[in-house]
């Protein structure tokens, strides 16, 4: 099954660390929730409707990540990576994915 679905998610965000630091680092906020998470079986993680984040199967190799920027506010790449096509491939060392949830109150 190849199917693609996105997932709604108002509250999601991508983000890059720069040099593994918090203060070079890009945070960038969904501002199209009905896009914001594709989930597509056979590859890794993708993001936003033009794939803001997108990761294919070997993401440690070179060009296998690319980032676009159309459903969140942000671009996570440097401007001056952007091809013709306002696209940035680039491999990653690693990636993390978190899902944060509400803890209910018991009331």
């Amino acid at each position: 099954d190849l199917r693609e679905d996105y997932k709604y998610c108002k509250d999601s965000f991508i983000f890059s660390l720069k040099n593994g630091t918090i203060q070079n680092s890009i945070l960038s906020r969904v501002i199209d929730p009905e896009h914001a998470i594709l989930s597509i079986r056979t590859c890794g993680p993708y993001f936003g409707q033009g794939y803001d984040l997108a990761m294919w199967h070997n993401f440690n190799e070179d060009k296998n990540c690319w980032n676009n920027q159309s459903s969140y506010d942000k671009r996570i790449r440097n401007t001056s990576t952007y091809d013709n096509y306002n696209r940035s491939y680039f491999k990653a060392a690693e990636y993390e994915i978190f899902r944060l949830a509400r803890k209910l109150s018991k009331n």
